[in-house]
């Protein structure tokens, strides 16, 4: 058996025990030195972590905050009360709950190996941060902190990437949509860089077929040869408004306004040379168009027999074409920029300057008929007065259009001559007319009267009456013989009215003597006169004075039914047959009444005013037509018109 060991004694006991106390003692004391050590370390590091100028933050196990430093503070406007242990931390940091379970997975995902990693937060104020954080846990691992991190606050960098990147991407749409074409070319001509429109204004869809051309044969062309652009950019290293004559790879020619530069390195070499295209091609044609057009309005203008100026509202001439100026008597340049007092008489300048200025003021042209004194003589002219505006649409000057109708009026007054000499010999013709009615109805009961007084002489005388019973009844005897020749003249006056004299006459020619007497007349009727295959009647046999007068009535009778609100057209048409020549006096004046028709022809019967018409008018074309051996027939149309139609007899066809 083992032998027991010796028992110590109780002070041995305690001796022992103090000494294993005192041991523990100074270890614990060893230790806690430690504890404070650490612990004076810990609060240096967080007082460091506090205050440094970049976020520091730190989470425990349950994802509690438990670290804000002052900078996330500045940056986020929560205080560390705030965010310290408040399970809604995230919530408040990341409101918007997608992005925030996004967030959470990703550093979940990413564990403690993130770097830089991006992440927005919502400020207290609303406003969004950008923080790039960084897991620093792995490096400087602390107790009771799972993760923590550093963050930089990028959000004006962001901000700038940003914008930097939109407008390089608006800087990028620019330069391929601009309509202009942008190109780089080697200074010996080779492409190196060019936007889509200069490819399309060249008709290439790819740059490397592009880039196998040389712009010293694209551009080449004889009008606008490249050696005088390089010579002209070298020399000054830059050129501005270049017109350029491009060949399309179609072979068609593009017309362009270039600008150019040369792009030197340090040394003053030329690196490339960049420059723009405008397509002026339209614009080309167009000016061209536009001086081709100019000068047809000016050979126009000034090749036209009117006068035609521009005249602004002070009276002052624009603008004055050679005809205008010529009657004048000098040439545009001289009355370009005077007045028109200066031209012309006070009282003729005054009355068109006012025409003038109510056109520009009303915007309304219009047409005045006035005398104007030129070079001392007065003639006649048609103005018409139209309205310029200029560029801003506001009417500033009038167009003048003066025709010189001096000619028109002669022959209007000779018209109205002509008229009263007509209307003379219709009087004279109705006196005819009537002395042949008087004549016929008085030559009979004169007759009797005279062939009883000779019986009662003869039976008188037989039978011995008294003298002066005789004598008395020849005397009467003696008064119905004069009142006989009386009678007998009246006759021989009715006879020598329509004695007409039968010859050669140009039917044609008459109706536009006519026609052209009546031109102002049926115009102010608005009714239109044509004459249809008179030119092929040739010469005809009839009484050209005759044949004059009867064109006269029958035309004049048309335009006097013509109500000068509506357009009108009286249409004379000639036909030559074998025996016959037919004209027809065909208008749309609303024809004859029905009840009327039958009288027509007869003396002094009119539907017209006692102004317009003597009723003599048909009965003279009748009695004329008559004494030649030709008819007249009517064809009514009441409401729409009437046609008279005239047969000519062929000598040896009467």
């Amino acid at each position: 058996m083992a032998e027991a060991p010796n028992p110590r004694s109780p002070g041995e006991e305690m001796g022992v025990l103090r000494g294993q106390i005192a041991q523990l003692q100074q270890q614990l004391g060893e230790l806690t030195k430690e504890a404070r050590a650490a612990q004076r370390e810990e609060e240096r590091l967080l007082a460091v972590l506090l205050n440094m100028p970049v976020m520091i933050d730190a989470v425990d196990a349950e994802l509690h905050i438990v670290l804000w430093n002052r900078e996330c503070e500045r940056v986020t406007g929560y205080r560390a009360e705030e965010i310290l242990g408040n399970p809604r931390a995230f919530e408040l940091l990341y409101p918007h709950v997608p992005y925030r379970e996004r967030m959470m997975r990703e550093w979940q995902e990413l564990g403690d190996d993130f770097r830089h990693q991006p992440w927005d937060l919502t400020a207290k104020d609303g406003t969004v941060k950008t923080v790039a954080w960084s897991n620093i846990a792995a490096k400087v691992p602390l107790p009771g902190w799972r993760t923590w991190a550093i963050g930089v606050d990028v959000t004006e960098q962001k901000r700038t990437t940003e914008a930097r990147e939109e407008s390089e991407r608006r800087l990028r749409e620019v330069f391929e949509n601009l309509p202009i074409g942008i190109y780089h070319t080697s200074p010996d001509g080779r492409v190196l860089m060019a936007n889509p429109a200069f490819m399309r204004m060249l008709g290439y869809d790819s740059f490397d077929d592009l880039a196998r051309q040389n712009l010293e044969e694209v551009s080449a062309d004889s009008r606008y040869p490249r050696s005088a652009f390089r010579q002209r950019l070298e020399q000054e290293g830059r050129v501005s408004g270049f017109e350029s004559v491009w060949t399309r790879r179609d072979g068609s020619s593009l017309t362009t306004l270039e600008n150019a530069r040369i792009v030197r390195d340090g040394h003053g070499r030329a690196l490339y040379y960049e420059g723009t295209i405008e397509d002026i091609t339209e614009r080309v044609r167009m000016e061209a168009a536009v001086r081709e057009s100019e000068s047809r309005y000016r050979t126009v203008v000034e090749s036209a027999g009117e006068s035609i100026a521009v005249v602004n509202g002070e009276g002052v001439f624009l603008f004055m074409n050679t005809t205008a100026a010529e009657r004048l008597g000098g040439t545009p340049q001289e009355y370009v920029g005077r007045r028109m007092g200066e031209l012309f008489p006070p009282d003729i300048a005054d009355r068109q300057l006012t025409s003038i200025r109510t056109v520009i003021r009303t915007g309304h042209g219009t047409n005045v008929i006035l005398p104007t004194t030129l070079r001392g003589h007065t003639r006649w002219h048609n103005t018409t007065i139209e309205p310029l505006a200029d560029a801003d649409g506001v009417m500033r000057s009038a167009l003048l259009v003066a025709r010189d109708i001096h000619a028109l009026r002669q022959a209007q007054k000779e018209l109205e001559e002509y008229r009263a000499h007509m209307a003379r010999a219709e009087r004279l013709a109705s006196l005819g007319t009537l002395s042949a009615m008087v004549a016929h109805q008085m030559n009979q009961p004169l007759t009797v009267m005279r062939l009883t007084l000779q019986n009662c002489l003869v039976q008188l005388e037989n039978e011995g009456s008294a003298p002066g019973v005789v004598e008395d009844l020849k005397d009467c005897l003696e008064g119905l013989s004069a009142a006989s020749s009386i009678v007998e003249r009246f006759r021989g006056f009715a006879r020598h009215s329509v004695e007409r004299r039968p010859g050669k006459t140009d039917l044609h020619a008459v109706a536009e003597r006519v026609a052209g007497l009546f031109a102002d007349a049926a115009a102010r009727r608005k009714i239109r006169l044509v004459l249809d295959g008179l030119e092929r009647l040739g010469e005809s046999e009839a009484d050209e004075q005759g044949m004059e007068q009867i064109f006269f009535s029958l035309v004049e009778n048309a335009i006097q039914a013509a109500d000068g609100t509506t357009d009108h057209e009286l249409r004379i048409t000639g036909v030559a047959r074998d025996d016959a020549v037919e004209l027809r006096f065909a208008d749309d004046c609303g024809g004859i009444a029905p009840e009327h028709v039958e009288r027509i022809f007869t003396p002094f019967f009119t539907t017209k005013s006692d102004k317009e018409a003597t009723g003599l008018g048909l009965c003279i074309v009748e009695q004329i037509l008559s004494s030649m051996g030709a008819k007249i027939r009517v064809e009514n149309h009441p409401g729409t018109g009437v046609t008279f139609a005239i047969t000519l007899l062929r000598r040896g066809h009467a």
